[in-house]
């Protein structure tokens, strides 16, 4: 095989694998199309259902998908055209992030913490709503900008005590992260929100944990340490017949040695 070949395998090894992880995490995912590029996941909520669909781009996974929520609703994670462009993981997305994972955080989040309803516009209609027929497809990898403007003094002032509350908190955070990143370097990939995601949904902790290199060194030493104490138990076992004659002979030599240790005390 070529350069360019074994290049190419290895780019759809690691494409292939994030869409299997993508049914692993979420069972009840359906595929959209043959091309396995369009997907939808059904969430039930109490207020009825409601369902995200993903895109997968040509050059996925260094390329960023689209992730979107067909209903309109009120959440901090999407903008106004429905995209979850403020999920952490999208956001700053990386290759190495886990799209199964992805959507199975937004399943939980949304059945833990049911999202509102987008507000009305005057005339009761959701406001500045989106063709329902064709999702609009969102680029999630430029990095979002929050508008900077403000309708008066006053919320310029509090969107300036917001930014100072969040630059205090994430030098906090740093402070706190840097004591444990010598034991798990991998830590310091993360961004304040991937953590505070973690810190909040502890189903994307284990999941997190478990992919951890620590963790996977640890459980592959246990896999083979267990391996190993199984293999001499059946070595064991199956010299167990040779060990019990081995036994019988001693002990026959034991009985013939005292036998003739008394007579040449006679």
């Amino acid at each position: 095989m070529s350069l360019f070949g074994l290049f190419r395998s290895k780019e759809e090894d690691k494409r292939q694998k994030q869409l299997d992880d993508l049914t692993k995490y979420n069972p009840t995912i359906t595929c959209l199309n043959p091309e396995k590029t369009s997907f939808e996941l059904a969430i039930r909520t109490s207020r009825g259902p409601l369902s995200v669909r993903v895109t997968i781009p040509p050059s996925f996974p260094d390329q960023a998908p689209t992730v979107k929520c067909n209903q309109r609703i009120s959440h901090t994670w999407v903008d106004k055209d429905m995209s979850f462009v403020h999920h952490p993981s999208i956001h700053q997305w990386s290759p190495s992030h886990n799209l199964g994972k992805l959507l199975k955080d937004i399943h939980v989040a949304f059945q833990k913490h049911l999202p509102s309803p987008a507000p009305l516009s005057p005339g009761g209609r959701p406001s500045a709503s989106p063709s329902s027929s064709s999702p609009t497809v969102i680029d999630l990898t430029s990095t979002f900008q929050p508008s900077t403007s403000s309708s008066s003094p006053s919320a310029a002032t509090s969107q300036t005590s917001a930014s100072s509350t969040s630059s205090s908190s994430q030098a906090s955070s740093n402070t706190s992260q840097s004591s444990i990143t010598a034991t798990y370097p991998i830590l310091d990939t993360l961004s304040i929100a991937d953590l505070e995601m973690m810190k909040e949904n502890e189903d994307v902790l284990q999941d997190f944990v478990k992919d951890t290199d620590e963790l996977r060194c640890t459980l592959s030493l246990r896999d083979d340490l267990a391996r190993i104490v199984e293999e001499l138990a059946q070595k064991n076992m199956a010299r167990e017949q040779e060990m019990n004659t081995l036994i019988a002979n001693v002990n026959a030599r034991k009985s013939q040695y005292e036998q003739q240790f008394e007579t040449f005390k006679e």
